[in-house]
This record gives structure tokens, C-alpha cells and sequence, in this order.
């Protein structure tokens, strides 16, 4: 179908007449009224905007803050299309979807802890979506690439980030490839078999008396910079040889570091840019000099912030 131009002719008893029309216009479409599909992290919300065209109901969801609202704010418990009708000018009515893909701690994994040897080149092999970071304070090979390599040189944590539109994971609490030396203590196992087919499986640990694992070290697990009451207000690091620590570094849960310092003396207020954290916990990852092996290593634990 398309424009149509209706004629009428009008005439009178005296033979008199008058011919008039009137184009009528067929309306088939609007201009995109609605968000392109988004993909955000559970229990995130996520702002749905229709740009134009009057009187928007939503198609009823539970996980939407309100159905008659141009904007609104929705919580999707699962991936899901939200559905919305607009009128135009014309009193046409149009209705579109957006499709909103939620992305779990199951879509981001970092593999199996694991043990390698000193020098040894091993494959980091992770599993996300979008874009992709390793964060570590190693070298690797390749840090934007879900599998890439890295050379064992000492042991150390390597947290995977990704970035798929607005969601932002960090697998900090998945298994992480954790290195660790040959010269740390370990469990050795030999099994012996004769030409009877008879066996004997003996084992022997090896203890490594002079390994370093942060316990010269005090790190407080909660504080509470937001009291102002003067009791447990600043954050800091203890330890019992202040010349071996190194520099600590706090990472939010998105994996962004949001301090750090070479100072044991500093002090943090809990703030980041200048303004107040959310409540919550918070990853650190301390790097210390052992004194004995004059090596470098790292540790990590979690500081909870609290009102």
C-alpha cells in the first residue's frame, strides 16, 4: 500500500459542480525508539529508555520498576527481551524489544590452580566474554587474550578481568593459577613394581624451613573509615620487619585497583578518587622481600569495609 489521493465531485441541481480531494498518507514506520540489546552482570540493574513516541507500557515483568514510564530501571533475574509499545503522531502503534543478556560468575574462569616449576613457560587458559585482561604483577605474554602464556619466575596470583558492555568481572574469587616454587615445601611419591607384578608406593615431603608466606605480617581484615569516631578509622600493614615489605595493592570486585602504596607507614581513609566506598570486602595483594632467601613474594587476603 502507499499514499492514496481521494476525488469527489459535487454538483447541484443547476448543473453547477465542484471537484475536490484529499490525499490520505499510510504511516508504516518510526524511527528506533529503543535501546540497542545490553548485556550486564547478575544482580546489576540497568537503565531501559525509550527515546520517542508517546504513552510507553511495558509488557508487565516483575523485574521492571515501572511499566509506564518512558524510563525505566530493570533487574533481570535471567537473560530476557523487555518488551514496549509506543503511539505516534498519528496514533500509530509500534512495539519493539530489547534483549538484555545477563553474564553469571559461570561465564569467567581462570582453570585449576596449579604447581610449575621455576623458569618454566605455562598457558594461562581463561574462559569470558568481551574484552579481556589479566591483572598480575607479573609478565604476560599476552594480557588482552583469554589463553596467553607467562613465564614462572616466582610465585604470584593472576586474576582475570572482562569487559562485555556494562558488565565488568573479575575472577577473583574463581580457582586462579597460583605458582609456586620448587623451593617450597612438597610431597614426593615413588612407586616401585617388580617383575611379579607385586608394588610399593612410598612417599617423602620435603621441608623448605626458610620459605616465606607472609606471617612477619599483620593485615587488619575490617575497618571502619566512615565512623569518625577516631576508633579504627584508617587501614594500614603491620609487620614484624618493616624493611621486607615491599608495596600492597587493593582491588575492588570489578578488579580495579583503587590503592596502593610502597610506604608501610601510609595510611588509607577507605576512599577512592575522593569520594566513600561502597560497604563490602576488597582484595589486596602485598608483595614482601623474604629475608632469608633475599626472593620476592606475594600474598593476598580480603579487607571488609563497615559502617
Amino acid at each position: 500500500m502507499k499514499d492514496t489521493y481521494y476525488k469527489v465531485l459535487v454538483k447541484n441541481v443547476y448543473g453547477c459542480f465542484k471537484e475536490d480531494s484529499i490525499k490520505v498518507g499510510l504511516e508504516t514506520s518510526i524511527s528506533d525508539f529503543l535501546t540497542d540489546d545490553k548485556t550486564i552482570c547478575e544482580n546489576s540493574t540497568l537503565q531501559l529508555k525509550v527515546s520517542h513516541g508517546a504513552h510507553p507500557p511495558w509488557k508487565a515483568d516483575p523485574t521492571l520498576q515501572c511499566i509506564q514510564c518512558a524510563e525505566t530501571t530493570a533487574k533481570p533475574d535471567k537473560s530476557k527481551y523487555y518488551y514496549v509499545t509506543v503511539t505516534s503522531a498519528n496514533k500509530c502503534k509500534y512495539t519493539d524489544s530489547v534483549f538484555v543478556h545477563l553474564l553469571t560468575r559461570a561465564d569467567i574462569s581462570t582453570g585449576e590452580d596449579r604447581t610449575v616449576c621455576k623458569d618454566e613457560i605455562f598457558t594461562l587458559t581463561g574462559k569470558g566474554r568481551g574484552q579481556t585482561l589479566w591483572l598480575s604483577d607479573f609478565k604476560v605474554a599476552d594480557e588482552t587474550s583469554l589463553i596467553t602464556t607467562a613465564k614462572a619466575e616466582k610465585s604470584g596470583p593472576y586474576i582475570l578481568q572482562t569487559i562485555n558492555d556494562e558488565c565488568k568481572m573479575t575472577c577473583q574469587q574463581c580457582p586462579q593459577p597460583f605458582l609456586k616454587s620448587i623451593q617450597q615445601s612438597t610431597e614426593y611419591q615413588v612407586l616401585v613394581k617388580d617383575e611379579f607384578g607385586c608394588q610399593l608406593k612410598q612417599k617423602i615431603i620435603v621441608k623448605v624451613e626458610d620459605q616465606c608466606i607472609g606471617e612477619g605480617f599483620y593485615i587488619p581484615n575490617i575497618f571502619t573509615p566512615y565512623t569518625k569516631d577516631g576508633k579504627n578509622d584508617d587501614f594500614r600493614v603491620y609487620a614484624e620487619d618493616k624493611a621486607e615489605f615491599i608495596n600492597i595493592s587493593i582491588y575492588d570486585r570489578w578488579g580495579e585497583k583503587i590503592w596502593s602504596t610502597q610506604n608501610i607507614e601510609e595510611t588509607w581513609n577507605g576512599h577512592y578518587k575522593g569520594r566513600e566506598l561502597a560497604q563490602g570486602v576488597y582484595t589486596y595483594i602485598v608483595t614482601a622481600r623474604c629475608e632469608k632467601t633475599n626472593n620476592t613474594f606475594n600474598f593476598a587476603g580480603d579487607i571488609t569495609i563497615i559502617d
